[in-house]
């Protein structure tokens, strides 16, 4: 997937995503200075790209998500 545009905030998430595993839309959005709707399109991107997995699958509002290949390193 080509983020495009968004190529520069998306690294901006991924840094964002070393020191915080677990984010969600709203601490996305004030982290990196975007709309919720903007930082929901990138976390929702970078979930099809297998980055982020979604830690609360079955609520619909709320969701947290984590850096999943980054948790499975530490995981055996």
């Amino acid at each position: 997937m080509n983020l495009g545009a968004r190529a520069k905030i998306g690294r901006e998430l991924l840094s964002l995503l070393y020191s915080n595993i677990i984010i969600d839309t709203n601490f996305a959005a004030k982290k990196l200075g975007l709309t919720y709707p903007r930082a929901n399109r990138l976390i929702n991107d970078f979930c099809k790209v297998g980055i982020l997995a979604e830690l609360n699958k079955a609520k619909m509002r709320n969701k947290k998500y984590f850096f999943k290949d980054y948790v499975l390193l530490f995981m055996d």
